[in-house]
Parts: structure tokens; C-alpha cells; sequence
């Protein structure tokens, strides 16, 4: 780019600025697009560069061929890499294979590598073979690229060359390869991942350890818990860090041991681990905490006690909210908040005083859980306190008092001089909905600092007469302004909003495309199929607003549409066919049942958990087989809904192998599930196994145990074992 005359200068200004200006409001086939083209001719390479790469960011139409043209010939590495670029921006899919696999072939490992990155975006698995042999390529960034590929493609065929590939010399290309079978997990990646764990070196350790998957799997529990006795303290740290997303009680003892680490930060992760897990056993350790002499693990203390809330924990809780450290009183009272206790109310009056606003604010919200009129009153003081970060707190807390004290409190707070207050009355108000607060939320619609609020206010209250100012509001430049004005107008239901939320389909921000689908199909407009599906179908959507698409298919009657849910249900996202699945379930369409079945075997632990319970929606002949086998899948989502999905089912041959694992099975998670399905099938024959569960250290699976019983028996002994054993002995007697 030497000696850049001003013409030179000013052409790739106006290809940079004035032509993406233009493109957005023109028809992409007038003279700007064709001064695109035209560039593409230019002997500078640097503009050829620029003009390919905006032909691909516009999507200008007519462009496939001559950026392929130039991928395939043009004299430039810069400008061939930057036209495989725009190949995948342009239209991903596998149209623009063959071009792209015949780069990997180019002399410039540049080009070969920005093909190979190009290719694994763009989903499609006929392009494996040819990425596999650019794992040998001389070119470290073609293999490093490559392996990535592999990785976002998740074919089975790749594991066994990227287990070859952690032994190649270059540290990029190794963190990739782990990288890439830690996307392959699904696919047979996890057994040689969890192998290089019993690899001492460091590196390799860490990088293991960031790329495993976040599921409770228990073969990665099992794996790593022996890594929390490594002497480097980096890897007990990213160790714990993995446990707190995938541990099981079965880490609550070695997890407990950690507390005693010398570094603070461990001790911190330990105790973000057994708030994870929940289990009431390690309540002891960690009361023990909350005389550590670093704030930091006091504060996670009394927050992880809010998990395991037995009468020791609540009352060492209580005390911490005279801890000299106000992050330390603050987080005590949101494990106070966590863990339900109720009889706290002259403790929480006393801390409103306190000298720290985050920590007075918090005890006022939690005052309004207490109808007392010591609390009320408290909060009324509050709501003129001179502090505004007080009053917005006390708006918070006078949402759960009783109705006809709170509505006229809250509608007075609208006139504060402070936005933040009057958007937390107008949020509490939307919490409490009813008649008395609609006009003055219409009349907020024209206030620019809460109008978005209003709206989102409005969703609740249900009013008609606020379907014509909504439809107002869909106009607003403020996006959360359009979009919570068209969830109210979703909710409401009248058809009058239907021709006013169709070019909210097109809307520039996603979440406005996705809050508009689903209002549509609330409304049951029939002109919005057709864009709706369009959505779904597109791959330059973004993977939620697609998700949102599908469900809101879902919710029409049209019987076209399970056609195209069917279609979605090969989508390159786990998102999407995930909630395809799901939709697929609540559809009961008998003729997604093969499709759903598939899904049950999908490498995404969400989407083999949702389909699971579709199976069961559409009573398809293989769901009881497919969902017993689901019950010893090593990752607990799936337990969880297998155990669930028996329920709908109602198959009573369930009741003995759920009998037979609840005693095995240590998730709490699941314990809840197969208590829940047990009382579903309401048979006795699962009493005994449910007696011994009563005395579980985790207060929710007893909770559950207790109402599966009551529900299979008639009797009411609450959570007494020894009661329930008498009674069940007794009857088994008397059945003699």
C-alpha cells in the first residue's frame, strides 16, 4: 500500500463507509453493488481484499460466483482469503463446499486455513475427510485451524486423528486438538480427554480441565476429584472450578477437605461447589468457615449455609449480620433469603439501620415477605427515605405486601423525581397487577425513562384498553420499549395488535424478531406462519431467535407446521433442536415420532433430555425401552427427565426399577423426580423403598418423598420414619 494516491485513498474510503451506508436503505443490486463488482476487477489487491469481503457482509445477491472465481484464481493470498471469508458469511451451507474444499489446496497456507476455519462454520459434515488430511498439513495454523474445524462439525470420525494430534510438536496445535474433542465429547471425545488428566504436565492438565464439558456427567466427577490432590494449586483451582457445574454429593467429602487449603481462593471455590451440590452433610464444615479470617470466604460461607438450612446454620446466619465486613452481612442475608427462614423479622428490622445502603436495602426487600405491621410500617418510612438507592429497595420489598396496602404506596412512588425508583414501583406493580393499576401504567407509556417498564407492566395487569397505546409504542426507537409493548400485546390477546407486530418479524434486534414470533402465535395470525418459518429456516439468525421460532410454530394448529418443525429438527444448533423437540412433545403429533426418537440419541445432553420427555408426549412404542435405558445414562439431566418422563407415561413396570435405584442413586435432583413419578403412579408397592428416603439430609427430596406417600397411601405421618414404618408394617399384617 505504498505511495496511496488521493483517488486511491477515496475509493477505499467509499467502499469501507459510504457503500455499507447506502447498501442498508438500496436495493442491492443498484449502482453501489455494482461498484462492488466492479472493484473486484481493480489491480489493487488491497481494494479487491475490501470489496469481497463487503459483498459477503451485505449479501449482495450474484456475488457466489465471482467470489468463487476469486477464491479459486485470483493472484492475491489476501484477496483468495478474504473471499473464502465471504463465502461463509454470504450463505453458509453446502452450496459453497466444493470451492472451499479445493482452497484447502492452495499454495498459501493462509488461504488453506481461513477455507478450513470457513468450512467448520459452515456445518456441514461432507467436508470431514478433506479437513482430516489438512491435520498433516506443514502449516501450523492450517492444522491448529483444522482441528477446530473438526470440532465445530462433531463428526465421530474425527476423534481418533485429534487423539493423534495431541502429540504434535506445536503447543496451538495441541490446545486445539483438546479443544475439539472437548466438542466431541458426545461423539467418543471424553475417554481420551479424561486420559490426558493422568498426564502430569501442567499445561496440559489446565487445558483439559477448561475444555471438558459443564454436565453432571459421573464419569467426569469420578476423573477429576482425584485431581484436588495435585501439589500445584492452579490445578485444584480449575478443578473445583469444573466441580461447582458438574459435582454430585459424591464430591461433597473430598470438596470439604479443600476448606482447609491455605489459599483463600480455593477455600472460596470449595465453598461455591457445595453450594452447587446442597448437601446438608457438609453444614458443619462450613459453619466452620465463617470465622475464616478472610471476608471473601465468610461471605461465601453464610451464602452456601442458605443451601443446607438446618436451626445450627440459621442461627450462625444470624449472627453474621453483625460481621464487622459489609460484604459479609450482605451475602448473609441473601442465604438468609435462600434458605426460607421465616421467624427473622426483629433481626431484619434491626439491620435496617444498618450503615451500609446495599445491606439496609436488602433487609427492607426482605421485610416484605412478613405481612406484620411493624414490617409495613418500616417499609413506608423507607419509601421517603432520603436515599433513592433506599426507596427503589423499598418498592421491592411493598410488592409482597398485602394488595390493598401496597397499590396505593407503590402508585405514589410514580411521581418520585428519580428513575430508578419509579421504574422498581412500576416493576413492583406489574408484580401485583389487578384493575387499579392499568390507567396509570397507559399513562406511563409516554414517559420515555419507563415507558419500557410500563409496558412490561401492562403484560400483567391484561387490560384492553391498553391494546391501541401498546401498538403506539411498537413504533418506539427504544428496542426493550417494542419488545416488552409486543409481549403485552402477545398476552393480552386481542387480534387488533396482529397487523402492527408483522414488521416487528424484521425487526434490526433480535430479541424484538424473537418477543414478536411468539406474540403473533399467541394471536393466532395466520399471515405470520410463512415469516415465522422463514425465521427458523434462515441460518444468519441468531440461534435464539430461531429457537423462538420454533416454539411459536408450535403454538399454532396449522398442521403444515409440524412439516417444517420436522425440518429443524436437523439443525446445525443444539438450541434449536432442542426446542423442537420440546415442541414437537407438546404438539402430540403422532408422525414426529421416529424424528423424536432420533433426537433421544442426539449428541446435546439438553436436546437428549427433552427429547426423552417428547417420547413420552407422543406415547410413541419405543418410549418405555429408549427412557428405561435413559435412567443409566451417566449424565444426570437425562436421569432426571427419564425418571420424569415415566410419569407421563404412567407405566406402572416402572414403579419396581425406580425402587430398585433410589437407594443408589445419590442426586438429589433425581431423588425428586422419581419421588414425584412414584406418587403419579400411586402404587404401594414403592412405599418401602420410599420410607428410607425420609431421612435424607437434603430437606427438598424429603419434602417430595413425603408428598409421594401421602399420595400413594392416604396417610399423613410428615416426614416421621419411624411412624411411616409402623403404619406399613402394620398394614402388611393385616393384608396377611
Amino acid at each position: 500500500m505504498k505511495n496511496l494516491t488521493l483517488l486511491h485513498i477515496w475509493t477505499m474510503l467509499f467502499l469501507l463507509f459510504f457503500v455499507p451506508l447506502t447498501l442498508r436503505a438500496q436495493d442491492p443490486l443498484d449502482a453501489y453493488a455494482r461498484e462492488l463488482f466492479a472493484t473486484l476487477q481493480n489491480p489493487d489487491a488491497v481494494l479487491r481484499s475490501i470489496a469481497a469481503e463487503k459483498l459477503g457482509e451485505y449479501q449482495v445477491p450474484g456475488a457466489k460466483e465471482p467470489l468463487e472465481k476469486l477464491l479459486l484464481r485470483d493472484p492475491s493470498p489476501l484477496v483468495r482469503s478474504s473471499a473464502a471469508l465471504a463465502l461463509a458469511t454470504l450463505n453458509p451451507g453446502r452450496a459453497l463446499q466444493p470451492a472451499l474444499i479445493a482452497a484447502l489446496r492452495d499454495e498459501d497456507s493462509g488461504v488453506r486455513a481461513r477455507a478450513a476455519d470457513t468450512l467448520g462454520k459452515c456445518g456441514d459434515a461432507s467436508a470431514v475427510e478433506s479437513l482430516l488430511q489438512c491435520l498433516a498439513d506443514q502449516a501450523i495454523d492450517v492444522r491448529w485451524t483444522s482441528a477446530q474445524a473438526l470440532g465445530l462439525l462433531g463428526d465421530k470420525r474425527a476423534v481418533a486423528p485429534l487423539i493423534e494430534l495431541l502429540l504434535d510438536p506445536e503447543t496451538v496445535v495441541r490446545e486445539s486438538a483438546i479443544s475439539a474433542l472437548g466438542k466431541l465429547t458426545p461423539a467418543g471425545g471424553l475417554p481420551p480427554l479424561l486420559a490426558l488428566l493422568e498426564q502430569t504436565d501442567l499445561q496440559d492438565r489446565l487445558r483439559v480441565l477448561a475444555c471438558l464439558p459443564r454436565v453432571r456427567d459421573l464419569r467426569i466427577e469420578q476423573a477429576i476429584l482425584p485431581l484436588l490432590a495435585d501439589s500445584r494449586a492452579e490445578v485444584r483451582l480449575e478443578t473445583l472450578r469444573l466441580l461447582e457445574q458438574t459435582a454430585s454429593v459424591a464430591s461433597v467429602q473430598p470438596v470439604v477437605a479443600c476448606l482447609e487449603d491455605p489459599d483463600a481462593a480455593l477455600r472460596v471455590a470449595a465453598l461455591r461447589v457445595l453450594t452447587s451440590v446442597g448437601d446438608a452433610r457438609a453444614a458443619p464444615a462450613v459453619r466452620g468457615m465463617l470465622d475464616d479470617a478472610v471476608p471473601e470466604v465468610r461471605a461465601n460461607a453464610a451464602f452456601t449455609l442458605g443451601k443446607m438450612p438446618d436451626a445450627p446454620s440459621i442461627a450462625a446466619m444470624l449472627a453474621e449480620l453483625d460481621d464487622e465486613n459489609p460484604e459479609v452481612r450482605l451475602w448473609t442475608l441473601l442465604g438468609l433469603e435462600d434458605s426460607g427462614a421465616r421467624d427473622i423479622l426483629d433481626k431484619l428490622l434491626a439491620v435496617t439501620g444498618d450503615t451500609d445502603e446495599r445491606v439496609r436495602g436488602n433487609a427492607l426487600r426482605l421485610l416484605g415477605y412478613y405481612r406484620d405491621p411493624r414490617a409495613l410500617d418500616m417499609l413506608k418510612r423507607a419509601l421517603r427515605d432520603p436515599s433513592p438507592e433506599i426507596r427503589a429497595y423499598a418498592c421491592q420489598g411493598v410488592r409482597y405486601q398485602q394488595p390493598a396496602d401496597a397499590v396505593p404506596l407503590l402508585l405514589a412512588v410514580l411521581d418520585d423525581a428519580v428513575t430508578k425508583v419509579r421504574k422498581n414501583a412500576v416493576y413492583s406493580l406489574a408484580g401485583i397487577g389487578g384493575a387499579p393499576v392499568a390507567p396509570r401504567m397507559i399513562e406511563l407509556l409516554r414517559d420515555p425513562a419507563v415507558q419500557a417498564d410500563a409496558a412490561a407492566a401492562l403484560k400483567s395487569v391484561g387490560d384492553r384498553a391498553a391494546v391501541l397505546p401498546l401498538c403506539e409504542l411498537l413504533s418506539s426507537n427504544d428496542y426493550r420499549s417494542r419488545m416488552n409493548a409486543a409481549s403485552a400485546l402477545g398476552t393480552i390477546g386481542d387480534p387488533r395488535a396482529a397487523g402492527p407486530l408483522l414488521p416487528l418479524l424484521r425487526d434490526r434486534f433480535p430479541v424484538v424478531r424473537r418477543v414478536a414470533s411468539l406474540a403473533l402465535a399467541r394471536l393466532a395470525e395466520p399471515r405470520a406462519i410463512p415469516e415465522i418459518a422463514a425465521l427458523l429456516h434462515d441460518p444468519t439468525q441468531l440461534d435464539e431467535v430461531r429457537g423462538s421460532a420454533a416454539k411459536s410454530l408450535g403454538l399454532f394448529r396449522d398442521a403444515g407446521v409440524t412439516d417444517h418443525l420436522l425440518r429443524a429438527a436437523k439443525d446445525d444448533s443444539a438450541l434449536v433442536r432442542r426446542v423442537v423437540a420440546q415442541t414437537l412433545g407438546e404438539r402430540r403429533d403422532a408422525k414426529a415420532a421416529d424424528v423424536v426418537l432420533q433426537l433421544a440419541a442426539d449428541p446435546s445432553t439438553e436436546v437428549r433430555a427433552t427429547a426423552i420427555v417428547a417420547m413420552a408426549q407422543l406415547g410413541s412404542p419405543a418410549a418405555p425401552a429408549t427412557i428405561k435405558n435413559a435412567l443409566l445414562d451417566p449424565v444426570l439431566e437425562v436421569r432426571v427427565a427419564a425418571a420424569g418422563a415415566l410419569g407421563i407415561l404412567k407405566d406402572v413396570e416402572a414403579v419396581k426399577l425406580l425402587a430398585a435405584l433410589l437407594p443408589r442413586e445419590e442426586n438429589a435432583a433425581f431423588r425428586v423426580a422419581a419421588a414425584d413419578t412414584l406418587a403419579i403412579l400411586c402404587d404401594r408397592s414403592a412405599v418401602p423403598a420410599l420410607i428410607p428416603l425420609l431421612a435424607d439430609p437434603n430437606r427438598l427430596p424429603r419434602a417430595h418423598v413425603t408428598q409421594a406417600l401421602r399420595a400413594i397411601t392416604g396417610q399423613q405421618f410428615g416426614e416421621d420414619p419411624p411412624a411411616w414404618q409402623a403404619w406399613w408394617d402394620e398394614s402388611v399384617k393385616n393384608e396377611k
